[in-house]
């Protein structure tokens, strides 16, 4: 079965492949709807971009180190805050 994609979708599907999570065109589309396509794509290019803005800072020396019990509290701390927030 032949499926005409509009120039967008023929392009997300590339760039899922180019990013390795499938091994060809065909396989992409098998997995997803046109829809699907293009909101991965477009997940996929703002991820790149977060990555690419972290390693911008990473080079210019703008990190700190992350304390793993410490980012653990802030994490339950703010779980609980927001159950908190649920009606039960």
């Amino acid at each position: 079965m032949n499926i005409a994609l509009t120039p967008e979708q023929d392009k997300a599907a590339e760039t899922l492949v180019e990013a390795g999570l499938f091994a060809s065109k065909d396989a992409a589309l098998a997995h997803y709807s046109p829809e699907g396509l293009r909101e991965d794509a477009e997940k996929l290019a703002s991820l790149k971009a977060e990555i690419a803005v972290g390693i911008e800072q990473a080079d210019r020396g703008e990190t700190h180190v992350l304390d793993a019990d410490d980012t653990i509290a802030r994490l339950r701390k703010r779980l609980a805050e927001r159950n908190a927030d649920k009606p039960e």
